[in-house]
């Protein structure tokens, strides 16, 4: 059976209208895929998948997602740096796409595990000023005060923490807010005791020093005494040799009389 030339037409007409809806549905089931993988933590699998997607030239409805969720999946599996592109990337680009508050969010993150912590500081207080009522406050003066702590700035955070509970006592990050200001409260009681250990330290080396002064001041005390001692010793040595001389010659005299006084004696 031969086709008419409108028979042709009509087919033509069908392959066009229904092979690219066939296409970009194929597409989408991959991207809804994509995402499944991603929500299972199959961080690599869902990437590579997304990649394929952005590499399709069929996929330009689909290139904003796939680029923010590539940028998700870097973060997960902590390529920060591939994270920080791809989501700047895409707020940059796509400003009216639906995941845009959730990327700047997570933009956020990134610069915190980054380990930029002033720059963390500013990003999120510029957002939270910018909007008030965004849905990611909490979170981001959660950041904030996690920021502060990492510097060290232990007042300024607990301060934060503290706002953060009384303003929404049933945020997500309540239980964390908690162990954190158990940590702060630590620390300031490990402040306190090493202030007061390095005033005991102080105090017993102005002691120590105090002993050690008295201790060089007896020390030579006895040293002169013992020195002393041995002089008069000497001294005592040599009288009483002087003595036992004396004696000896006392004797001497003496034993000569009695010879002196026999020989008188002896004449008479």
């Amino acid at each position: 059976m031969k086709l008419k030339p409108l028979t042709y037409g009509l087919l033509a007409f069908f392959l066009l209208g229904v092979l690219p809806v066939q296409a970009d549905k194929k597409l989408e089931e991959e991207y809804l895929y994509a995402l499944e993988l991603f929500r299972d933590a199959e961080y690599a699998k869902s990437s590579f998948l997304l990649q394929q997607i952005l590499e399709d030239p069929e996929s330009d409805d689909l290139y904003a997602g796939a680029h923010y969720w590539i940028g998700r999946c870097a973060l997960a599996t902590g390529n920060l740096d591939i994270a920080a592109d791809l989501l700047n990337f895409y707020i940059k680009e796509y400003p009216q796409h639906i995941n845009q508050e959730d990327a700047r969010y997570f933009a956020g993150r990134v610069l915190f595990l980054q380990g930029n912590y002033e720059q963390t500081i500013q990003y999120f207080s510029h957002a939270i000023v910018k909007n008030p009522d965004w849905t990611y406050r909490p979170l981001c003066l959660y950041w904030i005060g996690e920021s502060l702590y990492a510097l060290g700035r232990l007042d300024e955070a607990a301060r934060i923490f503290q706002d953060i509970l009384d303003e929404y006592p049933y945020s997500v990050k309540t239980e964390a807010i908690h162990y954190r200001l158990s940590l702060i409260e630590y620390r300031w009681r490990e402040e306190e005791l090493l202030k007061l250990l390095q005033w005991s330290h102080e105090e017993f080396l102005r002691n120590s020093e105090d002993f050690s002064k008295q201790e060089k001041i007896m020390a030579k005390t006895i040293s002169d005494y013992e020195q002393k001692l041995q002089e008069l010793e000497k001294i005592r040595r040599a009288y009483d040799d002087k003595l036992k001389l004396l004696a000896l010659k006392e004797d001497t005299l003496n034993f000569k009389a009695q010879l002196k006084n026999r020989g008188g004696e002896a004449e008479k």
